[in-house]
């Protein structure tokens, strides 16, 4: 699954249907042409990017929110869509189309979910993709022409080989979540996770630089050599993280790492073959002649993305950057397979103990003495100390920042402190895995998407807007700023009482600025210009 961010602009306004009531097409035509163009490859029993992979059966979602739904292949489409035809499409295929109000409500949903009971991958259209981008530059701090150097012709048209790899990667989720539903990591490990831990970053950046050196590679022998420096290295690394890190891991590089290896596979398969027609239609097509291009992309991306010199989401300190990491270790460790000419590693990947860490180390089989000697390559390659030391500094960075972000949530004079000491209810909250910060053990913070929460079944909160969360495990207390400041009086008026009770108020339903709040039985008080909700028994 690619990363999402929340709808942050107002989405479009909602046109009539054509004439008829027949819906006109309303999405990005030319997705039509790039599902027909992959499905073409992984829809058959022989699919060349994944041995027991046949797509047939995998209906699409096409969506732009608020605007239309666009259902493809999808057997039973719910009430109200309509049936049309398209010239995009290939004999057989059927397209069915909605206006109005989506299946999904947010922008940048690249994943797969149940369509009336039927599993269906989810493509956003590509302004639906593109809006959320435009939404982090103007929330940016920078001067106006500094941000309006980012609006380049390639930000702003999109690659179409990328919209290719998109719905290949989306696809095979289907499949993974299909044969292997068990295996993909728990967002919640990453909660154990010392995603800024200076030795574990430093080892990273290591593991990218020998995993991109056996891949491009001149022979076998250069691959295998590189790629044993790449397992000494990882080894080393992951002797001092906890179990729970090491699953996180494992699971994200089987979910994540291996459906970005069919991007890579789809951009070793698709070279020298002729596109369909529309595809001619596509800005910035070339055809499929010489894709070393995209392939030595993918191949800058793992190295920044390892380094840490690609930044997610604007944030150099979250977790964003060692979730994408992983999305780029699995790809290439598949990738680094198929270089060495393992047999039936694709297969034996849906079985319940099999790690692609476990598979390569089988194929290299080395020696204490070899991994000895390949750490020392490795680290004298790729300049060990400096690295260590840069982390280390990014470590001290992130965690100052961490604490100054942490301050400037308390210090909100519309803090809505959340105390959920007095009853015993764990915390579930709906998050994104991009957007979290560690302050301490204790404390961390979720952002970039309004979250939803609940604490067992005393008291749920939803909020309307984006306002990052502050969670003290200890203290059991949850805080964040409301959207604007409540003003005297208010919330008693909101409470439905002339003044704040003392005692709890039983069924508490506040509508407060930028979020929702029920629970069952809690105490209210006012805290400046926000308040202080005490959850009781």
């Amino acid at each position: 699954m690619l990363p999402t961010l929340a709808l942050l602009l107002a989405p479009p306004s909602i046109a009539p249907t054509a004439q008829g009531g027949v819906p006109e097409l309303r999405i990005d035509p030319l997705l039509l042409a790039e599902a027909a163009e992959v499905f073409e490859r992984i829809a058959r029993d022989d699919n060349p990017l994944w041995p027991g992979w046949n797509a047939r059966a995998t209906p699409i979602l096409f969506y732009l929110p608020g605007v239309q739904d666009a259902l493809v292949n999808h057997p039973k489409a719910p009430e109200g869509f309509v049936r049309v035809a398209s010239p995009l499409l290939p004999p057989g295929w059927t397209l069915d189309l909605r206006d109005g109000p989506t299946l999904l409500a947010l922008d940048g949903q690249n994943t797969s979910t149940d369509v009336n009971g039927v599993r269906t991958l989810v493509v956003a259209d590509p302004l639906s993709n593109l809006r959320p981008q435009l939404a982090l530059l103007l929330a940016d701090a920078r001067p106006v022409p500094e941000r309006e150097q980012d609006l380049t012709v390639e930000r702003l048209a999109g690659d179409p080989y990328d919209q290719l790899a998109l719905i290949v990667h989306e696809a095979f989720h289907v499949h993974q979540e299909e044969h292997g539903p068990q295996k993909a990591a728990s967002e919640a490990l990453l909660l154990q996770y010392p995603w800024l831990a200076a030795e574990n970053n430093a080892g990273f950046a290591l593991e990218g630089q020998a995993l991109a050196r056996a891949l491009g590679a001149r022979d076998e022998d250069g691959a295998f050599e590189a790629g044993l420096e790449w397992l000494a290295v990882r080894k080393e690394r992951r002797a001092r993280l906890p179990a729970a890190a090491l699953a996180y891991e494992d699971g994200t590089e089987f979910n994540e790492g291996l459906a970005k290896y069919c991007e890579w596979k789809l951009a070793t398969v698709l070279e020298g073959q002729s596109p369909r027609e529309p595809m001619r239609w596509r800005r910035g097509f070339r055809g499929y002649a010489d894709l070393a291009p995209w392939r030595a992309r993918l191949l800058r991306e793992l190295l920044g993305h390892c380094s840490g010199e690609t930044v997610v989401n604007g944030d150099p300190y979250g977790s964003g950057g060692l979730r994408f990491r992983l999305y780029y270790t699995g790809m290439a460790l598949g990738a680094l397979l198929d270089r060495l000419g393992a047999d039936d590693w694709r297969e034996r990947m849906f079985e319940p103990a099999t790690t692609l860490t476990g598979i390569v180390e089988e194929v290299l089989a080395p020696d204490a003495s070899d991994l000895a000697a390949a750490l020392e390559r490795a680290r004298a390659a790729g300049g060990w100390a400096g690295l260590l030391a840069a982390k280390k500094e990014l470590e001290q960075r992130g965690n100052a920042a961490a604490r100054t972000a942490a301050e400037a949530i308390r210090a909100s004079p519309a803090l809505l402190t959340l105390d959920f000491s007095g009853v015993d209810a764990s915390l579930g909250l709906g998050f994104t895995p991009f957007g979290l910060t560690r302050v301490d053990a204790e404390r961390t913070i979720y952002g970039q998407i309004p979250m939803h929460g609940q604490l067992g079944t005393t008291a749920t909160f939803q909020q309307e807007s984006v306002a990052p969360i502050l969670v003290d495990t200890r203290a059991k207390t949850l805080q964040f700023a409301l959207a604007a400041p409540l003003a005297a009086g208010e919330l008693a008026r909101l409470v439905g009482r002339p003044a704040l009770p003392k005692e709890p108020i039983e069924g508490l339903d506040l509508a407060l600025p930028g979020v929702k709040l029920q629970a069952k039985r809690a105490v209210v008080e006012a805290a400046g210009q926000g308040l202080l909700v005490k959850l009781a028994r």
